[in-house]
């Protein structure tokens, strides 16, 4: 049986001439409107849209102090994406099955703004995709490394358009944390959210197909306990620097957490280098490192750095990805490498 899923792989790797994409669904593919009619008015074929992604994954790791390793089907995704344009300047875009986030989008004619308020992705680094990569991974299961796998809160965001750069100012509910025994998590959403959030995030085209994201968060984990965040990401599209076949990305982001019961003032940080190909077969190779940093006044299991080796392979619609991820811990290592084999439709 393994020989005949590696022979598999092998043919797909080296007989299918379709390029390959992000293994998250891409954000800016999901936000594209509707079509027009050919009248200019939204007709009742083109006034709804709906997208989605399903997937089945094959994960084996090694459990802790033992030698047998684990084997787990599972679904990591399944998502309904609805789109409407109401108007020609009023559309709206939601994930319907889980409620991850919805929200509507209003551009004011003449003017370069987009007001977009409901349950909004927090624009707070690179948003392309649905998961952050500070740590080097898209997450332990569905919650995420430094910040939530998806970050999606209530709240409103402007968006100014200037030039090739955009400039976006938003007001969300706070990352909350009601815990006075132990230190704050950045993933936490504790009701009631009655602490509002304010941010800010500047996206730059530097040229040579280069960009750039610079953003800043504040908010309260606790009345009068403050959370902040600071963040900067690079990344390139194919063709940079005349690499036609590379593209990379990296980024930073650092939180201070203010007041907190066990560590009082004290940081979070995560990075992330990767850089990919679409050079060998035609698919996508990939490679990731990243850092985790849970307290920097002390070191704990928490602690991480990781490397990731995948290839993401199209096969008509579906898409199949292929990786390794070696996970280090800095203290009480954890014997929890992971081979993961993953079949996803993007509909």
């Amino acid at each position: 049986m393994k020989s005949f899923l590696y022979l598999l792989i092998f043919y797909f790797l080296f007989n299918n001439n379709v390029q390959a994409s992000e293994e998250s669904l891409n954000l800016d593919d999901v936000k594209t409107p509707p079509p027009e009619s050919s009248s200019g008015a939204s007709s009742s074929g083109n006034k709804f849209a709906l997208m989605g992604r399903v997937d089945l994954t094959s994960e084996t790791s090694s459990p802790s102090g033992g030698n047998e390793k684990n084997h787990n089907l599972e679904n990591n995704h399944f998502f309904i994406f609805l789109k409407v344009k109401a108007s020609e300047q009023t559309s709206f875009l939601g994930e319907i099955a889980n409620k991850s986030f919805f929200a509507i989008h209003y551009a004011p004619v003449g003017l370069p703004l987009e007001v977009e308020f409901g349950k909004i992705i927090v624009p707070f680094g690179d948003t392309r995709h649905f998961h952050h990569f500070y740590g080097g991974l898209q997450g332990y299961k569905a919650t995420g490394v430094m910040l939530p796998n998806l970050w999606a809160e209530s709240g409103a965001n402007l968006k100014w358009t200037l030039g090739q750069n955009q400039l976006e100012t938003y007001w969300v509910d706070s990352i909350r944390d009601d815990s006075t025994s132990q230190d704050p998590s950045l993933q936490s959403s504790a009701e009631p959210r009655n602490i509002q959030a304010i941010g800010s995030r500047w996206s730059m085209d530097l040229g040579s197909k280069i960009h750039s994201l610079i953003s800043i968060y504040r908010g309260e984990y606790q009345s009068g306990k403050a959370v902040e965040l600071a963040g900067l990401d690079l990344y390139s599209d194919y063709g940079a620097w005349d690499l036609n076949h590379w593209r990379w990305s990296l980024g930073i982001a650092n939180a201070w957490l203010r007041k907190a019961p066990l560590s009082g003032d004290f940081q979070k940080r995560g990075d992330y280098l990767e850089l990919s190909t679409n050079y060998i077969g035609s698919g996508e190779a990939r490679f990731r490192y990243g850092t985790y940093i849970d307290n920097d006044k002390k070191v704990s299991q928490k602690d991480t750095h990781s490397f990731n080796l995948g290839y993401l392979l199209p096969v008509d619609a579906l898409r199949v990805l292929t990786e390794y991820q070696w996970n280090y811990e800095a203290v009480n290592e954890v014997s929890n490498d992971l081979f993961r084999i993953m079949v996803s439709l993007d509909f």
